[in-house]
């Protein structure tokens, strides 16, 4: 089975799509984010999207991270897209709880423990989402400009392979 964690007016072919309210037909679930544990079993999907919907989350990132890799199994895949923290988009909507760099995932594959993430698994991409400006300044240079400047960047998509 695979999730589409708040789909919102997106839903997805071959997922269970869900939101905070059901505010559609394609919504097939409804459930707070905030309040853990997810209504789901252990081990239960082989796929999870979440796009633009984590930063609205008002718990700890670990403990999202922690209940999205209790409820996958071994070798799933989790896509998260997530606003980039050098952005006005990051910061204009008071509803968004975190804002993210390219490190967020870097535990991972880090020696260092971080003991409140239980996640372990692979980062197999990470891929910057340029805005208009950023498009604009050549690739080789977007990175160290977007720590100083803002809006070279406006989102960044990471794809996670589970280990358990």
């Amino acid at each position: 089975m695979k999730l589409n964690i708040g789909c919102g007016n997106k839903p997805e072919k071959g997922y269970i799509n869900h939101d905070i309210i059901k505010h559609s037909d394609f919504v097939d679930v409804s459930f707070n984010l905030n309040k853990i544990p997810y209504p789901y079993k252990d081990n239960t999907f082989c796929k999870i999207k979440a796009i633009n919907v984590l930063e609205h989350v008002e718990l700890p990132f670990y403990k999202i991270m922690n209940e999205l890799y209790r409820i996958v199994k071994d070798k799933a895949i989790i896509e998260i897209t997530l606003p980039y923290y050098n952005s006005t988009s990051a910061h204009s909507i008071d509803h968004y709880n975190h804002n993210f760099t390219f490190e967020i995932f870097n535990f991972l594959s880090d020696k260092i423990n971080y003991h409140k993430f239980n996640i372990k698994g692979n980062l197999l991409e990470v891929k910057p989402k340029p805005t208009r400006l950023g498009k604009i300044i050549p690739k080789i240079f977007r990175l160290k400009l977007s720590l100083i400047f803002g809006e070279i960047y406006n989102q960044i998509y990471f794809k996670i392979e589970v280990e358990k």
